[in-house]
């Protein structure tokens, strides 16, 4: 499957009127071609079966193709096609997680990549999770516990939020809010005791977050 092909194939789907509402919806931080979700996942399941035959080695580069391209949908197919080969990332692989994580960053990638590859990253390579978490204390780094449930580490969730309290980003505070929010689903008393802990210290809109469900009665 060539670089090119799938570009073209985009193109051809541009709609300028979609474009500008998904721009709006995103403050306008990458441009977009116009291609509804449902519709680019159609066009994506199309060309996967060319691109699963691909060896590591060009599926990644395809992958870092895309990445450099300005337009927003073709990152979403990147993760998309990382996420598909997750189960055979190497050890080293995790400079590939990197750079898709710190470039062209905004929420929407962010929240895809941590939870579904990083966190497998992790769980397939734990004793890289100390030196990594060291230098990536960002949204990512809370979020890649997120679907752990029971095997959440609180050592490290209590550690990542921790060294982010006091932050004024709202993407990082809405993390910390949802991780804890998440892992409530499992462990409701760990989590209302951590905001009790930490309470003077957390933003008001992760305490709101992490608490809604538990407050809501819905554990």
């Amino acid at each position: 499957m060539e670089f090119q092909v799938i570009k073209e194939r985009f193109q051809s789907l541009a709609n300028p009127f979609i474009a500008k509402g998904q721009g709006d919806y995103m403050k306008n931080n990458f441009p977009f071609l116009g291609i509804s979700s449902p519709l680019r996942k159609e066009i994506q399941q199309e060309l996967w079966s060319e691109i699963k035959k691909l060896p590591k080695n060009e599926t990644f580069q395809l992958v870092q193709n895309l990445w450099e391209l300005p337009e927003r949908e073709f990152h979403y197919f990147a993760q998309e096609i990382v996420e598909k080969h997750k189960n055979s990332l190497q050890i080293d692989d995790i400079k590939w997680i990197k750079k898709l994580i710190s470039s062209n960053s905004w929420w929407d990638t962010v929240d895809f990549l941590a939870p579904k590859i990083l966190g497998d990253y992790f769980r397939k390579y734990p004793e890289m999770r100390e030196s990594i978490l060291t230098e990536w204390l960002e949204r990512s780094c809370v979020l890649y516990q997120l679907k752990y449930k029971s095997t959440t580490d609180t050592e490290y969730l209590s550690f990542t939020i921790l060294s982010m309290l006091g932050s004024k980003q709202f993407f990082i505070n809405k993390a910390i809010g949802w991780v804890l929010r998440e892992y409530a689903k499992t462990n409701s008393q760990w989590v209302v005791d951590f905001v009790n802990q930490y309470q003077d210290s957390m933003a008001t809109l992760s305490k709101k977050e992490a608490l809604r469900i538990v407050l809501k009665g819905k554990i």
